[in-house]
């Protein structure tokens, strides 16, 4: 141990006095603090491990245990109290770059101006009441559709049921209009017997029977005769075939009757064949 110290003493005053340490020196204090602090870990004294073999140093050009440049090779690491070394030129200290993003946000404006009132963006106020107005109208528009929609159903209902009510009274006046000229025959009939001829009394008796029945079954379907005899002339049930000068009647009276109208629930489905007076020529 003493031949130890004795070697660091000679290396020691070997060492230049301006305060560079040699690549050996420094290899050697590294050693020493390893052995220290593994013998603190160990809790051994220093002077236990410092009677242990020294490991020989690994040939190369690799750094030290304390980072220091191994086999006498210059760097330029730092010493052994962290100091870096003389000619040893000190690392720059990296300033913290400035983001992009914060140069641009303090760049910006932190308020917006306000819109003036010419501006083209209408005040919330206005757009809320434009809205509402909006809503407003279509809202009458709307009901008022609804209303014309009601009116319109209300309507197509109406003439529905008054369709269906025509079609069952008046189902009947095509059927009836076939029937009629079968009841102008038996009235014809019925007054060519009206002789004074027994033999034929009979069969003027059973043509009346047969034209009272025919005509009781109209009734029954309110199909009934239009007999205008000394009646006003009317054109809307009456068809005029001639007219004659007759003094003791009033004009447009209806002298005579051809051929029998005839009605179906009031509705006409033949007009009356009449023959119409007028006044005379010389009154």
């Amino acid at each position: 141990m003493t031949d130890k110290k004795t070697d660091r003493d000679v290396a020691a005053e070997a060492a230049p006095r301006d305060g560079v340490e040699t690549p050996e020196t420094a290899a050697t204090v590294a050693r020493e603090v390893a052995d220290q602090a593994d013998a603190a870990l160990a809790g051994q004294s220093p002077g236990a491990r410092e009677e242990r073999a020294p490991q020989p140093e690994a040939p190369g050009n690799g750094a030290s245990r304390n980072g220091a440049p191994g086999n006498g090779a210059p760097g330029n690491g730092a010493s052994e109290d962290g100091s870096p070394e003389d000619g040893a030129p000190e690392a720059a200290v990296s300033e913290p770059a400035v983001s992009e993003a914060a140069v641009s946000e303090d760049a910006a404006p932190q308020d917006s101006a306000p819109l003036a009132p010419g501006d083209t963006g209408a005040a919330p106020e206005d757009s809320l009441n434009a809205q509402i107005a909006q809503l407003q109208s279509d809202l009458e528009q709307a009901g008022d559709r609804a209303l014309r929609a009601q009116a319109d159903a209300q309507n197509a209902k109406r003439r529905a049921e008054q369709d269906v009510e025509k079609a069952r009274k008046y189902a009947l006046e095509r059927f009836a209009g076939e029937l009629l000229p079968v009841v102008d025959n038996l009235e014809r009939a019925l007054e060519a017997a009206s002789g004074d001829d027994e033999a034929i009394k009979p069969i003027a008796d059973g043509v009346e029977l047969t034209l009272k029945s025919f005509l009781d079954v109209l009734r029954k379907f309110q199909v009934e005769p239009v007999d205008p005899a000394g009646e006003p002339f009317d054109p809307q049930r009456h068809q005029a075939m001639g007219m004659i000068e007759n003094p003791d009647a009033e004009p447009n009276t209806v002298l005579t009757v051809m051929q029998k109208g005839y009605t179906l629930n009031a509705r006409l489905i033949r007009p009356a064949m009449v023959v119409v007076s007028k006044a005379p020529a010389g009154g």
